[in-house]
């Protein structure tokens, strides 16, 4: 089972972790970065204050340049 499958808090806290570092030079709302686990993966959103809307990126396992923490995150 991949990691972005497991419904954990262990998982969801390496995957705050993960987003915080990745999405660092973006404007978001008081830094607030929400995880959900939701259809069998987790997501993540927040408030992008330069664009004006929410915005929601799926997590994926990921290894290589561009991923932090073996995971990356693709916008939906």
């Amino acid at each position: 089972m991949l990691k972005c499958e497991m419904n954990t808090k262990e998982v969801e806290r390496e995957i705050q972790e993960a987003a915080k570092e990745y999405f660092k030079h973006y404007n978001i709302e008081d830094n607030r970065i929400f995880t959900m686990f939701e259809h069998g993966q987790w997501w993540v959103q927040f408030f992008d204050e330069i664009e004006e809307t929410d915005r929601n990126f799926s997590v994926n396992d990921a290894e290589g340049y561009g991923t932090i923490n073996g995971f990356d995150f693709e916008e939906v």
